[in-house]
């Protein structure tokens, strides 16, 4: 026996020499798997007590409910009354498009809140938004070409503007950080653009102004790990409650909003009768004022062709009233000059009776001397002189 056992180390030796290098590769690739396998069941623990602490230390959920129509106050109640809650926490997530040049980003908007305790961001730079305008943005968005302190515009992606849903269209980013809700690359289903999420976004709760929430964040009090091979069954019973509950309230969510729906939909119908018969008014209003309209334009017209006759009469008027002018302008002349040769024939006349009435008087005056000649010629005549 000890014979052979020689001979076989003997030939082993042998062939091990013999092909040393082909040796020593397989002794080299046995002794990295060796060393990468007990590498790994070294590093699986502290794996795990690493993600157990980062998920303690940001407060990750243990279930997120969600709903297609959101949660009211009364649902969100009824969750808070289920057996195994410790903490629930209502929130606002909504997809949009971040505007950059040549192109939309595709982004995840969740709502924070400085009182939360679930599902709390890691801040990587800066610092957690403050006040409606800012954000906590991905370090994807960051990679996508953003950077702190840079402002941009968000849109919905629909007919509907964004505003509908927030406070206001344009954020800046004032930090960076990761979140428990996204631990791998991957960014979520998206309602908009191509259908997958980029990054994600963290706006002030108070900027969401939809009426309902639409997530809802749970811790449950086990004190299990999610990493227990028994974790998943100390869920079962609050998720058959949660499923009982989600049945019962939805049907109560149903007839309201069919309620609601009824009652806006009557609204809505009575709406349309008024409209219809503002419509009606109006027309009869148009039809009216197109009425008054072709009336009107005829009476302008009559009253365009009255204007232009007058017109034409105040141009013949201003005509005759120039040549009236005129002609006074010309007896004005004729009648200064009249005046002029008047007083010009008044001096002379009156000269010609001043020198007349001269000849006058010495005539007189002469013929007084010869009657008083012939008087006493006669007296002379008589006296026989």
């Amino acid at each position: 026996m000890v014979k052979r056992s020689s001979a076989f180390g003997k030939a082993a030796l042998r062939q091990v020499r013999g092909t040393l290098g082909r040796f020593l590769s397989i002794f080299a690739i046995t002794a990295l798997g060796v060393a990468f396998f007990a590498g790994l069941r070294a590093t699986g623990p502290d794996m795990r007590l690493t993600a157990e602490h980062y998920l303690q230390e940001q407060g990750m959920m243990d279930l997120r409910l969600l709903s297609t129509v959101g949660f009211n106050e009364e649902d969100i109640a009824a969750a808070r009354g289920v057996e195994g809650v410790a903490l629930l926490e209502p929130g606002f997530a909504l997809d949009a498009l971040a505007e950059m040049p040549g192109k939309n980003l595709m982004v995840k908007l969740h709502s924070y809140s400085e009182d939360q305790s679930l599902n709390l961001p890691k801040l990587l730079e800066g610092r957690l938004p403050e006040k409606s305008g800012e954000c906590l943005a991905d370090l994807r968005f960051i990679e996508s070409g953003f950077s702190i302190g840079e402002s941009f515009r968000l849109v919905s992606g629909g007919s509907d503007p964004i505003t509908d849903s927030l406070a206001t269209d344009e954020y800046t980013i004032v930090g960076v950080g990761s979140s428990p809700l996204y631990i791998s690359v991957d960014r979520g289903a998206s309602s908009v653009g191509s259908g997958q999420n980029s990054a994600f976004l963290l706006l002030p709760l108070d900027d969401f102004k939809l009426e309902v929430y639409t997530e809802l964040a749970l811790s449950l009090k086990t004190p299990k790990s999610p990493f227990d091979e028994d974790y998943a069954s100390a869920l079962e019973p609050v998720l058959d409650a949660f499923e009982a509950i989600g049945n019962q309230r939805s049907e109560i969510r149903f007839d309201e909003i069919r309620r609601d729906g009824g009652e806006e939909l009557s609204d809505a119908r009575q709406e349309l009768e008024e409209g219809r018969q503002e419509l009606l008014d109006a027309k009869r209003k148009i039809a009216d004022a197109e009425t008054e309209l072709s009336d009107g334009r005829a009476e302008f017209e009559d009253a365009k062709k009255e204007l232009e006759d007058g017109m034409k009469k105040l141009r013949d008027g201003e005509k005759k009233l120039e040549d009236a002018k005129n002609q006074l302008d010309d007896g004005r002349r004729e009648l200064d000059d009249g005046w002029k040769a008047y007083n010009e024939g008044k001096a002379e006349f009156d000269q010609k009776m001043a020198d007349a009435e001269k000849q006058i008087a010495e005539g007189v005056a002469e013929y007084n001397k010869g009657v008083e000649a012939y008087e006493k010629g006669r007296r002379d005549c008589e006296a026989g002189k």
